[in-house]
């Protein structure tokens, strides 16, 4: 089933994640320095949000590690 297919996939590790996704606005080092920026307190979500072309929602599951979660298990 496609139900199958896709735990398949992911398990595997063939998902399209990250900038290798086909609806990404950000690349990795975006999001890095985004997580970065935020930690030192400077910027609100907002103006990161406007800085890089995104939502403040989008910011927010950044910082939170609800979205590119790939990036914090390989410590960035």
């Amino acid at each position: 089933t496609n139900q199958q297919n896709m735990r398949d996939m992911i398990k595997k590790g063939r998902q399209a994640i990250g900038e290798n996704s086909g609806t990404s606005i950000l690349n990795s080092d975006q999001v890095v320095k985004i997580r970065t920026m935020f930690a030192t307190r400077r910027y609100t979500k907002d103006e990161l949000a406007r800085r890089f072309g995104v939502t403040d929602v989008n910011i927010g599951h950044i910082i939170r590690g609800k979205s590119w979660k790939h990036l914090l298990k390989r410590g960035r």
